[in-house]
């Protein structure tokens, strides 16, 4: 019995060619003498699966079905092993992302992850399963379903928590793929993933950056639970935040007063309260189970002050 003290958050050692981080509340590392394994047990350890390298011949792109884009890559419909699969094509200018993000999404045991296929990297590519569609490509359909809300609610938990101490930062509908018919809700696109604290740059999407990034400050995992605020204030409003772009668009609160935490308290409670634009606070609750949802989930993970929000 090896007995590790003393580990810091950013001490890492190799295992079989693989990185494998711990954070302070490290168990220990038990040696099983009869096998020619050894086990790792960690209380929130990351330990990585090697990422399987494709061969450009075997993984078919389907250039004319686009399933989605964003600023680093667009997304297409392709096929590996006769099944259809996800294809992301990282642009030129993000190629230093490829296996970081790849990395992320071969965490072992990780819990309502897309699963992760391979990687081809002369083309930039990760190979992805392939899902129906996306939270926000149904959202009207979806907020309808009390019992998919709390999937996804579920689902989002589950994958964070199985995730920790990665901070994914850029959490939001488009970022939530739909399996089996609406049975299975998981989480993809790590590629701005970081770990406990991310960087001081505000990345993400408007509409679900909290306010201590929006002022400055660092993100972290308050800023993921922020984020599922926003997503099932979303649902069970029926309403999509994410097209709006500034921090009056998104909080109702003017640029300048970011900086000051009071004013922001003041002029976002007031909008929260209110329920301006239509977001944030839904109009009614279909039933006891949505109210419930909402006041003892959703308000508590948009509280203003990120140290007030809960934990995964």
């Amino acid at each position: 019995l090896l007995r590790l003290n003393k580990v810091r958050v950013s001490d890492f050692f190799f295992w079989k060619g693989e990185k494998v981080m711990f954070t302070p509340d490290v168990d220990d590392l038990n040696n099983d003498k009869n096998s020619n394994t050894v086990s790792i047990t960690a209380t929130h350890g990351l330990v990585f699966s090697p990422v399987p390298v494709l061969a450009e011949k075997d993984v078919v792109v389907f250039p004319t079905q686009r399933l989605g884009e964003g600023g680093s890559c667009v997304v297409y419909l392709g096929e590996y092993s006769g099944k259809r699969v996800a294809v992301k094509q990282l642009h030129q200018r993000y190629a230093a992302r490829l296996e970081d993000e790849a990395k992320m999404f071969r965490v072992a045991n990780a819990e309502c992850v897309v699963p992760l296929r391979g990687i081809v990297p002369s083309r930039l590519q990760l190979v992805l399963d392939y899902g129906e569609a996306t939270v926000a490509d149904r959202m009207v359909e979806y907020c309808r379903d009390d019992n998919f809300i709390v999937l996804t609610v579920e689902s989002v938990v589950k994958a964070m928590n199985s995730l920790h101490p990665l901070v994914h930062r850029d959490l939001k509908p488009e970022n939530l793929v739909v399996f089996k018919g609406g049975r299975e809700v998981k989480v993809c696109d790590l590629g701005i993933s970081s770990f406990l604290v991310g960087e001081e740059e505000a990345l993400g999407t408007f509409g679900y950056i909290p306010p201590e990034v929006l002022r400055g400050g660092r993100s972290s995992q308050a800023s993921d639970v922020w984020a599922a605020g926003m997503i099932l204030s979303e649902m069970l409003s029926c309403r999509q935040n994410g097209a709006r772009k500034t921090p009056l668009e998104c909080y109702g609160v003017d640029e300048k007063k970011l900086a000051s935490s009071a004013a922001f308290r003041a002029e976002f409670g007031e909008w929260m309260t209110k329920g301006n634009n239509g977001i944030l606070v839904p109009d009614g609750f279909r039933d006891a189970r949505t109210k419930q949802l909402w006041h003892h989930i959703g308000e508590p993970c948009l509280a203003i002050e990120s140290g007030d929000r809960p934990t995964w």
